[in-house]
């Protein structure tokens, strides 16, 4: 990608933000009196790893998982052929266990914000990437695998509230996003629950993306559920303090829920990662699912770890990646 702004310009951007960051006193965080700050399109974090685009909005390129590099690879680059097909092989071994103990099957496929909101990225992409194309083309020619995934991708693009399913300053759902996929996921489960949609009341959350350009950018503002609507869909819900593995990483946290009266009479185990996280917040799938299921286990892995579910013998199983970790196969 071509530098879209000189260093000279970045340079007075930064100093600039960092004045205006200077101004905000910690009572504006916490009353949540803040504005949105005018930053030229095209602004790059000093490690390069995020963009700022249009409408408000920053966009993940660059990073561990080099997204500006994945979409830039040819459909038929035989990284992305080898990597789809290594894909259908482990879906077909995940379909196989799961089918076998009786559970109830989802794999959901979630892509990149850069992908659903191109048309705010300040340069050309193809979405998706080219991994995620060949992923969905190959499952689509396979039934038990087509009729058990969820392409969010091709969810949001149905959806006229697209533009607002993900957070401004963040790489992940707001909370209507996340609710549109909960509703998506019981669908494709043939399950059924009424889920609260009055997505009205305002709510600070912390942002990934915007403390990339400046440390005091934490977060934003945004819409999450009426408090009546929230405290009535979480009565009842009882929840663990999370299970933190002793190297301190994501990979490995667990935590349980119970909700003796939920809608959903039956036990689901997500295996996931931030998309889902811990249920702190509703902008989050664990938040809806811990508070549709009877029980809930999220455990932030992607790869589905067998005695763990024969010992919990759950009805629903869900396993759930992010466009940016396609390249990465998981082993089980």
């Amino acid at each position: 990608m071509k530098a879209l702004l000189s260093a000279k310009a970045v340079y007075h951007c930064l100093s600039a933000l960092e004045f205006l960051m200077q101004q905000i006193s910690p009572s504006a965080l916490q009353q949540n009196e803040l504005s949105m700050l005018p930053l030229p399109v095209g602004m790059m974090s000093p490690d390069r790893s995020t963009c700022v685009g249009r409408n408000g909005h920053l966009f993940l390129l660059g990073g561990t998982n080099n997204l500006e590099e994945q979409y830039g690879k040819a459909d038929d680059d035989p990284q992305i052929i080898d990597g789809s097909a290594a894909w259908v092989e482990l879906l077909e071994r995940r379909a196989d266990l799961l089918y076998s103990l009786g559970c109830n099957y989802l794999q959901m496929i979630i892509p990149e914000k850069t992908s659903v909101l191109a048309h705010w990225v300040p340069f050309d992409i193809n979405p998706p990437s080219s991994m995620y194309r060949k992923l969905i083309e190959r499952v689509s020619g396979i039934e038990r695998l087509r009729a058990r995934t969820l392409d969010v991708y091709a969810l949001f693009k149905t959806l006229e509230h697209r533009d607002e399913c993900y957070r401004k300053l963040d790489s992940h759902f707001s909370v209507l996003g996340a609710r549109s996929v909960a509703v998506a996921s019981l669908d494709v489960l043939n399950l059924a629950a009424d889920i609260p949609s009055d997505i009205s009341r305002s709510r600070f959350l912390h942002a990934d993306l915007g403390p990339k350009l400046h440390p005091e950018m934490k977060g934003e503002n945004t819409f999450t559920l009426e408090a009546d609507s929230e405290a009535k869909f979480s009565s009842g819900l009882i929840s663990q303090a999370p299970i933190l593995p002793p190297d301190g990483r994501h990979v490995g946290i667990k935590r349980v829920f119970t909700r003796n009266d939920a809608p959903i009479q039956k036990k689901a185990i997500a295996y996931a990662n931030s998309f889902f996280e811990r249920g702190y917040s509703p902008a989050g799938l664990t938040w809806w699912f811990a508070r549709l299921f009877r029980e809930f286990h999220f455990v932030w892995s992607p790869e589905l770890d067998e005695a763990y579910i024969k010992r919990h013998r759950p009805d629903v199983v869900i396993a759930q990646t992010i466009e940016r970790f396609l390249p990465r196969v998981p082993a089980a």
